[in-house]
C-alpha cells in the first residue's frame, strides 16, 4: 500500500478496504518501534556520555572542612603541650614546698617585710611628691615655706620625724615609739649582719651610703662569753650608756631626761678627726628571759 493511497482513502476519496485498514495498522506500527528505538539507543548513547563524563570530573574538595581540621588538630597539640608544662610546674612547687626550711621561711618572712616597707616608702614619696608640687604652687602665691605637719598622713607618726615634741606627755610617747621600732628591727638586723646563730668572737666596720648621699659607717662587735651571768654584764653595760660608770677613756655621758627606769634621753660628746660633736640618743632597755636588749636611737 502506498503513501498516496493512504491518505487518498483517509480523505474519503476512496473506500478503504479490511487489507488496507490492516497495512496502515502495520505501517504505524513498524514507524512506531522504529522510533522506539532511535530513541532508546540515543538515551543510551546520552548515558554512557554522562557515565564517562562523572567518571573524568575530579573530586571538590571541602577548604573550609579542611581548615577545621587543621586547626583542631593545632588546638589538640597545644592543649597536650600546656598540659605538659602545668604538670611540671606542680611537680617542682610541690618539691619547693616538701624542702622548706626555717631559714626559708624566715627568708620568707623577711621578704614580704621588704616588699612591705618598699610599698610604705613608695607611697610616702608619692604623698610628699604631691605636697611639694602643691606647695610650690603656694610658695609663688603666698612665698611661704609649707610645714611638713601639712601632710595628713604624717598626722599619727610623730617618731618617724625623729624629733621630740615639747608636750611632756607626747614627748614621751614620740621617745618609746622610736626605741621600740628599732627593738622590733632586732631580727632584720641580725639576719643582715650574719648574727644570727653566731657562737664565735666578730669585729667588722662597713661604710654604707644613706638617704641624702650621706655615708654611714656600720659597726659590729660579738663577743662570746662561755658560763658568763649575762644579767651582770647586761647591768654594766647599762651603766655605761646611762654615764653611772664613767670610762677613763671615754667622754662623760649627760642624762638630758629620765622618762621611765629603763628609758633615758642622753647625751654623749664625741669627737671626731679633732672635730668636737655630740650624741644624742633615746635609750631603752628590754628585759627578756633569756637575754636582755638595748635600743637606742
Amino acid at each position: 500500500m502506498t503513501l498516496e493511497r493512504f491518505v487518498a482513502e483517509a480523505a474519503g476519496c476512496i473506500k478503504p478496504s479490511a487489507d488496507s485498514l490492516t497495512e496502515a495498522m502495520d505501517f504505524l506500527d513498524d514507524d512506531y518501534d522504529e522510533g522506539i528505538v532511535e530513541d532508546t539507543a540515543a538515551a543510551r548513547l546520552h548515558d554512557d556520555d554522562s557515565v564517562d563524563t562523572a567518571a573524568v570530573k575530579p573530586k571538590k574538595v571541602n577548604a573550609f572542612r579542611k581548615r577545621q581540621r587543621e586547626e583542631l588538630t593545632y588546638l589538640g597539640s597545644k592543649v597536650r603541650e600546656m598540659e605538659t608544662d602545668l604538670e611540671r610546674l606542680q611537680d617542682k612547687h610541690a618539691k619547693f614546698a616538701s624542702n622548706l626550711t626555717p631559714w626559708k621561711i624566715l627568708a620568707t618572712q623577711l621578704r614580704a617585710e621588704k616588699d612591705r616597707a618598699v610599698q610604705d616608702n613608695a607611697a610616702w614619696r608619692a604623698a610628699l611628691q604631691d605636697q611639694i608640687e602643691f606647695g610650690n604652687a603656694l610658695h609663688a602665691i603666698l612665698k611661704k615655706r609649707p610645714r611638713l605637719s601639712m601632710i595628713p598622713t604624717l598626722g599619727d607618726a610623730q617618731w618617724k620625724m625623729l624629733n621630740l615634741p615639747a608636750n611632756p606627755v607626747a614627748r614621751r610617747d614620740t621617745a618609746a615609739a622610736i626605741v621600740d621600732q628599732q627593738y622590733r628591727l632586732l631580727p632584720s638586723v641580725l639576719v643582715s649582719t650574719g648574727l644570727m646563730q653566731q657562737t664565735t668572737n666578730v669585729t667588722s666596720c662597713i661604710p654604707k651610703s644613706w638617704h641624702d648621699d650621706l655615708l654611714v659607717v656600720e659597726a659590729t662587735a660579738w663577743r662570746y662569753y662561755e658560763g658568763s651571768d649575762f644579767q651582770l654584764w647586761a647591768q654594766i653595760f647599762w651603766m655605761v650608756l646611762t654615764g653611772e660608770l664613767h670610762l677613763a677613756a671615754a667622754s662623760p655621758t649627760l642624762v638630758l631626761e629620765r622618762f621611765e627606769e629603763d628609758m633615758r634621753y642622753v647625751d654623749t660628746p664625741c669627737s671626731i678627726v679633732d672635730l668636737e660633736g655630740q650624741s644624742r640618743n633615746v635609750i631603752k632597755r628590754y628585759n627578756e628571759p633569756a637575754r636582755e636588749i638595748f635600743a637606742f636611737r
